[in-house]
C-alpha cells in the first residue's frame, strides 16, 4: 500500500517542479516583453520630441518667409488696387457721359410724368435722374448742396450734380474712414468745389456743422440718408433754407402710418434691431413734416428709398403736389446684413412686405397722429 502511495506523491512532485519551470519562464519572458515596451515608449518620446522640434523649426521657417514676403505682398496688392483705380479713372468720363445723354433725353419727357424721369449714374435708385428733372423745374435754385450720410461718396444723391452741373457741397459723414478715403483719393474732392467733413450728426450739432463750414442762408438741395434719425435732423435744421430736400424713408412702415423711431442721439440701425430694419421714419411722418416746414411731396425714387420735396414758394405748376398714396413706392430690396449673425436676421429679410410692416409697428416708435391716415390692409 506504500509504494502506491509514495509513486503518486513522487509524480505530483515532478509535476510540480515543472509548473515552477514554467512559471520562471514565463517570468522571464514577462520581463523580456516589459524591457521592449519600455525600449518603445522611450524610442516613441524621442520621435516625439524630434516631430515636435521639426514643426516649430518649420513653423519659424515659415514665418520668416512670410515676414520676408510681406513688403512684396502689399505691393502686390496695392498695385493691384492701384490698377483697379486707373480702370475707374478711365471709365469716368464714359460714366459722366452717358449721364448728360440721358438728362438731355428726359427733358423730352412730359414733366408730369415722373416715374420715366429716373435714372442713376452715381446714385442707387435714379436719384440722379430725378435731381436733374427738379433743377430744370427750379432753375433759381442755388447751386450748392448739403448731403450726411455718404459713406465714401462713391455712391451718393449730390455727386452727379457736382461734377456734371459743378455744384457747389458739403459732405458729412460719421466715418472717418470713409472720408478719409474720399479726400485721399478722390478726384471728385480735389478738382471740384467740395467740402468733406467726419461727424457723427445729432439734432444738436447740425447746425453749428453746417455754420462751421461756410453752409447757412439759401441752399439748392439738402439730401439726408443717415439711417436713423433723418426725421429728427431735418426738422432740428436752422442754418440753413433748402429749395430742395431728398429724404430717405423706410417703406416697411407702409403708407398710412405716421410713425418714426424715437430719437437717440447714438441710434445706430445695426445695434437697434437684430433685423435691422428698425430705423427712420415713414413717408406720411416726413410729409406731414414737410409739410410744417413749407415744402410739398412731388415724388419718391423707383426703390423706395428716397422721397424728393419741394419748397412751397418756388414750386412750379409743372411739379404737381403729390399726396402720400400716388408717391409712395414700396421697395423690394433686401437690407445688407452679416451672415453670420445667424439665422434671425436672414429670417426676417424673408418675411413678406405685410410682415415686415407688422414686425416694425410692433416696436417702439413715435407716433403723430394728427398727421396719420386710415388704416389699410397692405
Amino acid at each position: 500500500m506504500i509504494r502506491p502511495l509514495l509513486a503518486k506523491l513522487s509524480n505530483r512532485l515532478h509535476r510540480i517542479d515543472e509548473i515552477g519551470d514554467r512559471q520562471a519562464v514565463l517570468l522571464t519572458e514577462l520581463a523580456a516583453v516589459r524591457a521592449e515596451l519600455a525600449a518603445l515608449r522611450a524610442e516613441h518620446a524621442q520621435s516625439q520630441a524630434q516631430l515636435t522640434a521639426k514643426q516649430e523649426a518649420d513653423t519659424t521657417a515659415l514665418r520668416t518667409a512670410l515676414s520676408a514676403l510681406s513688403p512684396q505682398l502689399e505691393l502686390l496688392l496695392q498695385a493691384e488696387l492701384d490698377s483697379r483705380g486707373h480702370v475707374l479713372a478711365a471709365l469716368e468720363p464714359l460714366r459722366l457721359a452717358q449721364g448728360r445723354i440721358e438728362s438731355r433725353q428726359t427733358q423730352t419727357i412730359p414733366p408730369e410724368n415722373w416715374d420715366a424721369m429716373g435714372f442713376g449714374v452715381t446714385s442707387q435708385f435714379g436719384e440722379d435722374g430725378f435731381l436733374q428733372h427738379l433743377i430744370r423745374q427750379v432753375p433759381g435754385a442755388p447751386r450748392s448742396f448739403v448731403e450726411f450720410g455718404v459713406e465714401d461718396y462713391r455712391q451718393a444723391n449730390t455727386r452727379f450734380l457736382l461734377e456734371k452741373d459743378r455744384w457747389r457741397g458739403l459732405v458729412l459723414d460719421g466715418s472717418e474712414e470713409n472720408i478719409a478715403a474720399l479726400c485721399g483719393g478722390d478726384a471728385a474732392y480735389w478738382m471740384r468745389d467740395l467740402t468733406a467733413v467726419a461727424a457723427f450728426i445729432t439734432r444738436n450739432n447740425i447746425n453749428a456743422l453746417l455754420t462751421e463750414h461756410g453752409f447757412t442762408g439759401e441752399l439748392g438741395l439738402l439730401s439726408i440718408d443717415i439711417d436713423g434719425n433723418d426725421l429728427w435732423v431735418w426738422q432740428a435744421i436752422e442754418a440753413v433754407t433748402p429749395q430742395l430736400v431728398s429724404v430717405e424713408y423706410n417703406f416697411r412702415f407702409g403708407p398710412d402710418a405716421a410713425v418714426a423711431v424715437p430719437y437717440s442721439p447714438t441710434f445706430d440701425k445695426n445695434t437697434a434691431h437684430p433685423s435691422r430694419l428698425y430705423y427712420g421714419a415713414s413717408l406720411r411722418a416726413l410729409t406731414g413734416l414737410a409739410d410744417e416746414q413749407g415744402y410739398e411731396l412731388v415724388g419718391c425714387s423707383d426703390g423706395g428709398v428716397n422721397a424728393f420735396f419741394v419748397r412751397r414758394d418756388v414750386r412750379p405748376p409743372t411739379l404737381p403736389r403729390r399726396t402720400v398714396a400716388e408717391a409712395f413706392r414700396a421697395g423690394q430690396h433686401a437690407e445688407w446684413h452679416d451672415p453670420e449673425q445667424g439665422k434671425t436676421i436672414a429670417q426676417v429679410l424673408r418675411k413678406s412686405y405685410a410682415e415686415q410692416n407688422a414686425l416694425l409697428l410692433s416696436l417702439p416708435l413715435e407716433h403723430f397722429p394728427h398727421w396719420e391716415a386710415p388704416q389699410r390692409s397692405l
